[in-house]
């Protein structure tokens, strides 16, 4: 990791923290990298995260749009009553 890196890390962690209560998503696959200010729910969800062939790229292409992500879905529609939730 490169200095210049290391900052938009840092940035990023920033962002996460004002915009999405901490979420932050960070992927490298072989061709590109993706990052989202979400937690990534269905395998749609990544073709909504900002791209970039350098982890740079995609860091710069998030901070310029944090709104970038899924539509909000409400915490019963991912876990329904009827399915038991881990204790808090």
């Amino acid at each position: 990791m490169n200095e210049e890196d290391a900052e938009l890390w840092n940035r990023l962690v920033e962002m996460a923290n004002k915009v999405s209560d901490g979420h932050l998503t960070v992927m490298k696959f072989k061709t590109n990298w993706r990052v989202g200010f979400f937690t990534p729910n269905e395998r749609k969800d990544l073709e909504l995260m900002p791209v970039g062939k350098a982890f740079a790229d995609a860091a710069r292409m998030a901070l310029g749009n944090p709104a970038i992500g899924p539509p909000e879905i409400g915490a019963e529609e991912l876990w329904p009553a009827s399915r038991p939730r881990a204790p808090k």
